[in-house]
């Protein structure tokens, strides 16, 4: 409940701030509502100012309540918005307190049949309380949901809220069991507690998860009793401003990249670096590195029991790798991807550098991902470290799956292949987990030229002189936005290591 208000009070704050997106403070509102007792006790939408605004025009459909756990929850349509609504209530007494505290794991023996959708066996384990609370109150909501869905075969079905919104995936995993409309299904959480592991679902690309930075309620159960969130999480921070939690970790990814410019972390296999090693970071593990003298190829992998995240970072371009950054004519892509793709070209120094230390990287990351198979695999890297991390992640998935752990960050990427190379990594597995920064007047993601037949993959985001990030728009079927990087008038090399401050050269000691 606590979260809810503190959730809700952002949103009033940020709405004249910020553009956040549209659907976010619409279906808190229908979440708020979820709180009124009227609603259950006359069974119409009249509320005062819940039910108010957006939702004026919004169709009571049918409510429950169960007053022995005090969950509760309705089905709404609304001709405006063409969607159907089934919105649970959050925890909200005493009673509903002690179903919190059952935490312990109880097959979901509402499933009519085998879910084959999810990653896991016929017998799925969820919250025992957040399970009793949904059975109780699940009658009547899903079959009026699926005949609203009948008459109004346009209309989108949406489910949310805080413990509702567990039982808003429960819902919404129960309603596509039955019924599927999976392409129409779309789940909003709001401070959501873990519950189960619904990333594979067929909508999950529709599954908004939004946490309130210093919220503790979505850091319980605790992931050691095996639950576990979805990866569509959205954070709100600073009062004001709504990110993915993958954006929020932007800053992060580049202090790790940067720390790849110390010897003491790739040959020492300390992290013990001075200033990339410090703030938040501070207690990450090295568990290997890899230094080649030839083409002064870098990089190293370590682990965060806090964050549960294996971290796999390429130093950027150092003078030794000079030669190689200058052999630009385009060769065979790696085997993996020409397996693939056979037109997919690269940038010959690139790979060249990448094969002289892939083995050593990828043995590594594959025993540590086996010695912590929970914890999330992030490759990252600064410039140069930028395509070898692209190569790393793209051959680790294809030589060991790990689609749903796989994540990759990039800073200051050149371009790195041709538009069949762009075209392969914009389809891999883990696409949704891609992202490619550039700062505004950094020249090295501009290079080489598309006159040379480069192209960049998707997924970029610009950052602009003061920090502020934003997602660039793709304009074409590839990833280059000359919008993202100002045009060649701006241009200064120095931009190209301030990518939140980072890397500072000038913080270790170099190869």
């Amino acid at each position: 409940m606590w979260s809810f208000i503190a959730i809700f009070a952002l949103f009033v704050k940020a709405q004249s701030q910020i553009l956040v997106p549209n659907s976010f403070p619409l279906y808190l509102q229908y979440s708020v509502a979820s709180y009124c007792q009227e609603i259950f006790n006359n069974h119409n939408f009249k509320c005062g100012k819940a039910c108010s605004g957006p939702l004026t025009n919004t169709v009571y459909g049918n409510s429950t309540y169960d007053s022995a756990t005090t969950g509760a929850g309705f089905v709404t349509s609304n001709p405006d918005q063409q969607n159907i609504v089934l919105s649970f209530r959050g925890t909200y007494s005493f009673m509903s307190v002690i179903e919190d505290i059952k935490a312990w794991k109880t097959p979901a023996d509402w499933l009519a049949k085998p879910p084959s959708f999810l990653n896991s066996n016929s017998s799925i384990q969820i919250h025992a309380g957040f399970d009793e609370t949904y059975k109780a109150i699940k009658i009547g909501l899903l079959e009026k949901a699926f005949q609203l869905a009948l008459a109004n075969p346009t209309y989108q079905i949406v489910f949310f809220f805080n413990l509702g919104g567990a039982l808003a995936t429960f819902a919404a995993v129960d309603y596509f069991n039955q019924h599927g409309m999976g392409d129409r299904i779309s789940i909003y959480t709001y401070g959501q507690p873990r519950s189960e592991y619904v990333s594979s679902l067929p909508f999950s690309s529709r599954i908004h998860r939004i946490t309130n930075l210093g919220d503790p309620v979505p850091h319980l159960p605790l992931n050691t009793m095996g639950y576990y969130h979805n990866y569509q999480q959205y954070q709100i921070s600073n009062g004001t401003k709504i990110v993915t939690a993958a954006e929020s970790l932007f800053p992060i990814f580049v202090q790790y990249s940067a720390a790849a410019y110390c010897t003491a972390v790739v040959n020492n296999h300390s992290f013990d670096c001075g200033i990339p090693c410090s703030g938040s970071i501070n207690d990450t593990i090295v568990y290997g590195g890899k230094f080649d003298l030839y083409s002064s190829g870098a990089g190293y992998v370590a682990y965060n029991k806090r964050t549960s995240s294996i971290i796999v970072a390429f130093r950027g371009s150092q003078p030794g790798n000079v030669l190689f950054d200058l052999e630009f004519w385009e060769t065979t892509a790696p085997s993996f991807i020409e397996t693939i793709n056979r037109n997919a070209l690269v940038h010959t120094g690139f790979q060249d550098t990448y094969m002289r230390i892939r083995q050593d990287m990828l043995n590594l990351t594959y025993r540590l991902s086996q010695m912590y198979p929970d914890y999330s695999i992030t490759f990252t890297g600064h410039s140069l470290g930028g395509s070898l991390a692209t190569f790393a992640a793209a051959e680790f998935n294809h030589l060991y799956g790990n689609d749903s752990r796989i994540s990759l960050y990039t800073y200051g990427l050149p371009r790195t292949g041709n538009s069949d190379f762009a075209m392969y990594i914009d389809n891999l597995p883990f696409k949704d987990r891609i992202f490619r920064l550039t700062r505004y007047g950094d020249p090295v993601p501009r290079l080489p030229f598309e006159l040379l037949q480069y192209k960049h993959y998707k997924t970029q985001y610009g950052i602009t002189n003061d920090n502020q990030v934003f997602k660039c728009p793709v304009i074409d079927d590839y990833g280059d936005n000359p919008d993202c990087m100002n045009d060649t008038l701006h241009w200064n090399i120095t931009n190209h290591n301030k990518y939140f401050g980072w890397p500072k050269h000038n913080t270790c000691v170099h190869f």
